[in-house]
């Protein structure tokens, strides 16, 4: 009877974690069911702390960071920010921590992640097949209208040719891209190899910069961390790189590298890059009132009520520099013992070093992106420790496993 309860509760976590991870990727076009995939992602981690991995109420780094984050909370509400952001940074903070512990050892997590994903790189590619066909010198205004109105994202070109397809939904197409290239060299299985090329090309077609740069530092990574034999063979990986990279540029529009350089580093009202220097500079002045709100931050939910040139801040709760956002929240002190507490845990549970690596280039392009300290990170470190957890059990992970 008690395997039949445990089996059912564990079919209704995959159920929600399907839904979570479904949602998750596909904002466009239920960008209007966020909450269903809030909801989802709560009711599946409570399902695993009370009634799958029970254990993790006894671990004594949760009940630290319980404790911690209440007082936290309880100061924030002294402070008068809004209770029910309280509670949404309280519980972020609180599940990043839980999700560490929450490996059910099942390798169908990590393939309902990237089969959720592979739907979202298909996307994503017939939209710049569908652009580039219809749309190549003409105006696509209405196309761009239509996402930037409805908040899917947005869509948009500086040749013609090449079209950056940023809808909602790509965040973790890297994540997954990394994660098959890593599965592939592991199985040498076709499905991998397939899943991996659609997923290459869905991230070049996103047109983030960001992902660009992970892109190139994961395939350095991974040709020169692998054994050299000897100084032709060096020659001929630094030689592949230079070509795939001209080849890269020279297709994908030179004008277009030239006009997106020019444009991340304009002035704030102009460029990506120029808004998240006012956003750091107006998170990190308010985080700074004085000494005490330095240290223990301006409360949680707090919303920094300032405008500037490029925009007003009074109701964001979402920044490119999400982290700071974050910063400004908790303070130096409680962000450096989530930032050591989080560095032990990663250490603790991912023991493979290839999916530590994964692990740290995912915080690379989302530092600069709204896309961590939310759903998506809570996703990554799931998929993580679950594919860790189920390669240390098998005899082929066993030996990746020891550190």
């Amino acid at each position: 009877m008690q395997n039949s309860l445990r089996g059912l509760t564990y079919q209704f976590a995959i159920i929600c974690f399907s839904v979570m991870v479904f949602l998750l990727f596909r904002q466009f076009p239920f960008l209007d069911y966020s909450a269903v995939m809030n909801i989802s992602c709560f009711i599946f981690f409570i399902v695993i702390i009370l009634f799958l991995k029970t254990e993790i109420l006894k671990t004594k780094l949760f009940l630290y960071s319980l404790i911690i984050l209440s007082l936290y909370g309880l100061y924030a509400i002294l402070l008068g920010n809004d209770p029910a952001l309280i509670l949404r940074f309280y519980a972020i903070l609180l599940l990043i921590i839980v999700s560490y512990y929450c490996s059910l050892g099942s390798f169908r997590f990590v393939r309902i992640f990237l089969c959720l994903a592979l739907i979202q790189a298909i996307v994503v590619i017939s939209l710049e097949v569908y652009m580039f066909q219809n749309y190549r010198f003409a105006d696509y205004s209405a196309i761009r209208n239509y996402f930037v109105t409805h908040q899917y994202g947005d869509i948009y070109t500086y040749n013609g040719f090449f079209y950056k397809i940023q809808i909602k939904g790509n965040a973790l197409l890297p994540f997954a891209y990394m994660i098959t290239f890593y599965l592939y060299k592991l199985t040498k299985q076709k499905k991998y190899a397939l899943s991996m090329v659609l997923f290459l090309i869905a991230v070049v077609f996103c047109g983030n910069l960001a992902f660009y740069i992970v892109l190139i530092i994961h395939s350095l990574i991974y040709l020169f961390f692998n054994k050299i034999r000897n100084y032709n063979q060096l020659i001929f990986k630094i030689l592949l790189i230079l070509a795939v990279s001209v080849l890269f540029i020279y297709f994908s529009g030179f004008d277009y590298f030239i006009k997106a350089y020019e444009l991340k580093f304009q002035g704030a009202s102009f460029s990506s890059m120029g808004t998240r220097f006012d956003q750091f500079k107006v998170l990190i002045d308010d985080l700074f009132y004085n000494v005490g709100t330095g240290v223990f931050g301006r409360g949680l939910g707090n919303i920094v009520d300032t405008q500037t040139a490029v925009r007003d801040y009074s109701d964001y709760i979402y920044y490119e520099l999400q982290m700071i956002y974050f910063l400004n929240q908790i303070g130096v002190l409680l962000f450096l013992l989530l930032v050591g507490a989080n560095v032990y845990l990663t250490t603790k549970f991912i023991q493979i070093n290839e999916l530590k690596i994964i692990y740290l280039l995912y915080i690379i392009y989302a530092l600069v992106n709204p896309y961590m300290l939310d759903t998506n990170h809570l996703v990554v470190i799931f998929v993580l420790v679950n594919l860790n957890s189920v390669l240390c059990q098998a005899q082929e992970g066993a030996k990746l496993c020891r550190v």
